[in-house]
């Protein structure tokens, strides 16, 4: 059905980006300048002047709701500067004089590129791209929706679940920021001539970046703690500063995004648009982070069905008399209190697997380990079959499915809540059948597992975000293109 959904939202939007490339061809040879009326007192005091004339040629001047409409005609490609001026009783020191700077080019497109050295490109059909707009983004973050919400049934533990979270997110709010925007400008059009795509999205990206200021600051912030208290209570390495890192690049790329249009933009139109990539490729990987801390919260509070056939322990390090470090030991109490749970609710008893090889520095293997705890936990002995070969958690949940053989097994596997989410992955590349619950840990942990995360999405993923970094490149190229 999604395949289905797919094949339609790429049809449509092919054919709507066709359709406004046609109009913009056949219908954008005009471009109308809005006067406000009171700025001239007669419509016959109003002339136009061409530094170069055969390019473009005007309509008379007309009444329009409070305005003075002047149309423009595209003759021949080319660029002019048209002066529309007044005098009232010849009067030069009362004279109204305003210049428009336009370009026809060779698709036939009149532009108004009068702001600040080009910076605006206003085209007369500008309508058409804001409910064009409106449309993509619209039809976009419903199919991502639908998308997003599939993908967390068939598989929660997946990098290709993040990246959907990300594109609803990132596509959500481009519809409602887009169609906000594109109501705002078509009800103020005269006032705000301002049509050009990549200068809108110029906008959008701006605003995008405004309002999740406060996120990425408090984000950056609770990141830089979190790291420092990890430091200090598991030792400095570069991967437990990693948080650190990631805030400072995070807090930078902020400051750069909000001060480089206040500064620099107004230079021309290319600076616009490198700022609308670059905006546009540091939105979208602010948004990748926000996926990854969803998908993963969302793995850490799973609730599995109580219809489990085995319970997976996974192993974490014991002390050197073989008891349990808290760590370990909070894996085992939740599967022992999923098992419990799952007893009393349905009377299915579930079989433990507790996973976990001999270290160097452990007089036994974390398997058995577990294997004593359970069992001065009151859990048969019948129901308890230990893995003690693993060494990592691919091996345990490897190792796992070989011993428990039966391929329509059902099973849930238990860990600390903020390694569920790598887990998952780890027991879906293994075979199993599988759901995860996480027994709470510090909270400094967290970061840097998002962190860890955020850098397998972007290994993974890889092939799909360079593609879609190419095509939000020839979106916002395409369009300077076209109206240049």
């Amino acid at each position: 059905m999604l395949k289905k959904r797919s094949f339609f939202a790429a049809v449509f939007i092919i054919i709507l980006t066709l359709g406004v490339f046609l109009y913009m061809v056949t219908s954008c040879g005009s471009y109308s300048v809005y006067i406000p009326e009171n700025y001239i007192s007669d419509l016959s005091d109003i002339k136009v002047a061409y530094s170069q004339d055969g390019i473009v040629n005007h309509s008379e001047p007309v009444y329009d709701s409070g305005y003075i409409r002047i149309t423009f005609n595209s003759l021949n490609q080319g660029k002019t500067e048209a002066e529309i001026y007044a005098l009232k009783d010849d009067d030069v020191q009362s004279k109204y004089s305003q210049f428009v700077d336009l370009r026809v080019n060779a698709f036939n497109i009149l532009t108004n590129g009068n702001f600040h050295d080009n910076l605006v490109q206003d085209i007369s059909g500008y309508p058409v791209f804001y409910i064009a707009g409106a449309l993509f983004f619209g039809i976009m973050a419903v199919y991502m929706i639908i998308r997003f919400r599939k993908s967390l049934k068939e598989n929660i533990y997946s990098y290709s679940t993040v990246f959907d979270c990300s594109l609803m997110i990132v596509f959500v709010g481009l519809a409602i920021l887009f169609i906000a925007l594109s109501v705002f400008l078509l009800i103020n059009y005269r006032e705000y001539q301002l049509s050009s795509m990549h200068y809108l999205t110029a906008v959008i990206m701006l605003l995008t970046i405004l309002f999740s200021t406060p996120f990425v600051l408090l984000y950056s912030l609770s990141m830089t703690v979190s790291n420092i208290s990890l430091i200090r209570h598991e030792g400095f390495r570069v991967a437990n500063a990693l948080g650190i890192i990631i805030s400072a690049v995070m807090t930078l790329g902020v400051f750069v995004c909000i001060i480089v249009p206040f500064k620099f933009i107004i230079i021309d139109r290319n600076s616009h648009i490198v700022y609308s990539i670059i905006c546009a490729l540091y939105v979208f990987s602010e948004v990748l982070l926000l996926g990854t801390k969803i998908c993963a919260l969302k793995a850490a509070k799973h609730k599995p069905e109580y219809d489990k056939d085995y319970i997976i322990i996974l192993g974490c390090g014991i002390r050197k008399d073989g008891t349990l470090l808290p760590l370990l030991k909070g894996r085992v109490d939740k599967a022992i209190e999923f098992y419990n749970e799952q007893l009393q609710a349905t009377g299915k008893k579930a079989v433990f697997v507790p996973s976990g090889g001999q270290g160097s520095d452990e007089i036994i293997s974390e398997g058995e380990a577990m294997q004593r705890y359970l069992l001065e936990q009151g859990i048969p002995k019948e129901q308890i079959m230990p893995e003690t070969k693993s060494t990592n958690t691919f091996e345990n949940m490897k190792f796992s499915k070989e011993l428990i053989a039966d391929s329509d097994a059902k099973v849930v596997f238990s860990t600390t809540n903020y390694h569920v989410f790598r887990s998952g992955i780890f027991s879906a590349q293994a075979g199993l059948n599988a759901e995860g619950i996480g027994s709470k840990t510090k909270w400094y942990f967290w970061p840097n597992a998002f962190i860890r995360e955020f850098i397998g999405l972007i290994v993974s993923q890889k092939k799909k975000i360079i593609v879609l970094a190419v095509l939000t490149l020839l979106i916002i190229v395409g369009t300077a293109l076209l109206t240049a």
